[in-house]
């Protein structure tokens, strides 16, 4: 018991005490310190820029761009040209000008030709492929195949697609629920849907 006691302080102690870095500059030069005054390194950086929403700092040394936490943990080298901030778990960069989008490791999550990308939460991505919208896993499969004019998440765990002007959902899973054919769609409380074509209402249940 005095085990278990032992080990819980251990790790609240660990967490209330974890240090952050904050920037500060001096001259020309960018450092990151601790509350502690300790530095994250002792080289000087050539800038840095805090997101603090996403829990990290993209810094520039030299020519090359890279990816700290905030507790100081080095996510991405400086060996990109450029990078993108998405949401707290995905990033584009940019490498050789040939841009990819990846998690805040540096992992590739989608290289392919694309012209617009966007995180819905720490799981998921849009990503606009030859004009048209889809929805990738964080390992870089496709939930929702890029075949919408737009693509928007509910927060009631489905997706709403538009398709030449008609709408549709899809599930979570990427499993179609109601073809992309409707004037109209409305969620109902308890999870069904009301759909409207050609001027006449229809209904059916979350699983379509």
């Amino acid at each position: 018991m005095r085990l278990f006691w032992f080990l819980l302080f251990s790790i609240l102690f660990t967490d209330l005490t974890a240090q952050v870095y904050f920037p500060v500059k001096k001259g020309a030069d960018w450092f990151l310190v601790n509350e502690e005054g300790s530095f994250w390194e002792k080289d000087s950086l050539d800038a840095v820029h805090l997101y603090d929403s996403f829990g990290y700092f993209i810094f520039q040394k030299a020519d090359k761009v890279g990816l700290i936490s905030r507790d100081g943990e080095l996510l991405i080298p400086a060996n990109k040209t450029d990078i993108r901030p998405l949401n707290e778990a995905f990033v584009e960069f940019s490498e050789n000008s040939e841009w990819s989008v990846g998690d805040i490791e540096g992992n590739v999550i989608y290289k392919d030709d694309y012209q617009a990308v966007s995180a819905i939460d720490s799981d998921r991505i849009k990503v606009k492929v030859n004009n048209k919208w889809g929805c990738l896993d964080k390992f870089g499969g496709f939930i929702v195949r890029p075949d919408y004019d737009l693509i928007d998440w509910d927060k009631d765990g489905f997706y709403i697609v538009q398709q030449n002007s008609k709408l549709g959902v899809i599930s979570e899973a990427g499993k179609e629920i109601l073809q992309a054919d409707y004037d109209e769609i409305i969620f109902l409380v308890d999870n069904g849907f009301a759909f409207r074509k050609d001027g006449l209402w229809g209904f059916c249940n979350a699983s379509g």
